[in-house]
């Protein structure tokens, strides 16, 4: 009898470990487990959250920079189509939120509107690159990360508020020639010619809350795509060749007008400097051939050209 119950017991704890081995292999594929549903790719980013990020199906790994440039995310499928991730995606009976869209997502695609839904924290890397179709979208107001080169070229229009405490990466809205209007009061960032050549803006205020003249946090560095080079910082080249703005407010606090921050701003006539600005960077007004003059109270510094 002592026998058949050890055997008993044996029995149930190899039953056990059996379950356990089965269950870690299946939470570890989980996240980061890829599934297509409808048109898009996504890709699992918390189990418990049931969160997801959008992803492209080109497999972008096997080409070089170049290359990764000229191919569509979707292989150029999506002509024309509106993607709508306001609402959670079904997959095997369970809802996914999209809180992330991925690296090079949508890249070169022929898409038209975008609406995103509160909750959305990221817009990765080129995910709308050349997207010159791509009119409209919404920023919600938990967006806290617009990576590099995010929205270069694409064909935005109007005008956008930037949500409080966005940081904007390096390029992510160069050459948007087509928005006439921003919002950007309380970002937390303004990654090197974010607006460089947005063509269509007649006037900017510059937040003190994106702390011009100052590098990211290497953590924020490391874990997101905000600039090109070590050396960046916040307002670098921010509006440069944005040769249609008239008129620039630098809020109180700010301390420096950065590098080239508005360098061939050609109709630029009038620029508020308050007393907090100490510096002016290199070529930070450079080739501005409107601007008859500028009060600059207590500015100690003023660099080459």
């Amino acid at each position: 009898m002592k026998q058949l119950n050890t055997l008993k017991t044996k029995r149930r704890g190899i039953f056990l470990a059996l379950l356990l081995l089965m269950a870690m292999p299946m939470a570890a594929q989980t996240v980061g487990k890829e599934f297509n549903v409808g048109k898009l790719r996504y890709k699992v980013l918390n189990v418990d959250n049931h969160t997801v990020k959008v992803i492209p199906k080109e497999n972008y790994v096997q080409y070089n920079d170049l290359v990764r440039d000229e191919k569509p995310a979707y292989f150029g499928n999506l002509s024309g189509v509106v993607i709508d991730l306001s609402q959670p995606v079904t997959y095997k009976g369970k809802s996914w939120m999209v809180t992330e869209i991925g690296e090079r997502a949508f890249q070169l695609e022929g898409i038209t509107e975008v609406k995103l839904p509160e909750g959305m924290t990221r817009i990765g890397c080129k995910a709308f690159f050349k997207t010159a179709s791509l009119t409209t979208i919404n920023f919600p107001a938990s967006l806290n990360y617009i990576e590099n080169s995010a929205f270069s070229g694409s064909g935005l229009a109007g005008a956008f508020t930037i949500p409080d405490n966005t940081s904007i990466g390096a390029e992510a809205f160069q050459s948007c020639v087509n928005i006439t209007s921003l919002d950007i009061t309380k970002v937390n960032y303004l990654g090197s010619g974010c607006f460089r050549n947005c063509s269509k803006l007649s006037n900017v205020t510059v937040p003190f809350s994106a702390k011009i003249g100052q590098k990211p946090p290497k953590a924020l560095s490391d874990d997101y795509k905000l600039t090109n080079s070590t050396d960046d910082k916040s307002g670098d080249y921010a509006f440069a060749d944005c040769y249609n703005l008239t008129e620039a407010t630098i809020e109180s606090g700010i301390a420096t007008v950065p590098n080239h921050m508005f360098a061939f701003c050609g109709d630029l006539k009038t620029v508020n400097v308050p007393a907090s600005v100490k510096s002016i960077g290199y070529g930070a007004f450079r080739n501005c051939f409107s601007l008859d003059s500028i009060d600059m109270p207590a500015v100690n510094s003023i660099g080459k050209e």
